[in-house]
């Protein structure tokens, strides 16, 4: 799912697919030209991966991609988290 937003992040459009053409998008196969629609910001929703965001900057679309952390480096960020919170809990007397 994709949300078109304006400067206000007011939601223009909820979609399924967008090209970017010269002048605006194609949005589910219809034209939505980014100028006339006040477009400055689509915005993809995916399971697990963060929000990729195009903006509309002086008439044209900047790609700024987010990337998932890789599973791996879940793994260890959790593990360490883990020891930190077992680390604080033996200084508190806990568990």
């Amino acid at each position: 799912m994709k949300l078109l937003l304006n400067e206000e992040g007011i939601i223009i459009d909820i979609c399924t697919t967008t090209e970017i053409i010269e002048d605006g998008i194609l949005v589910d196969d219809r034209v939505i030209y980014a100028e006339e629609f006040d477009i400055v910001e689509v915005t993809e929703i995916l399971q697990g991966v963060a929000p990729q965001t195009h903006k509309y900057v002086n008439g044209q679309f900047i790609v700024n991609e987010n990337h998932v952390m890789p599973e791996q480096d879940q793994l260890a960020k959790l593990k360490t988290d883990v020891e930190l919170m077992k680390r604080a809990l033996d200084e508190l007397g806990g568990m």
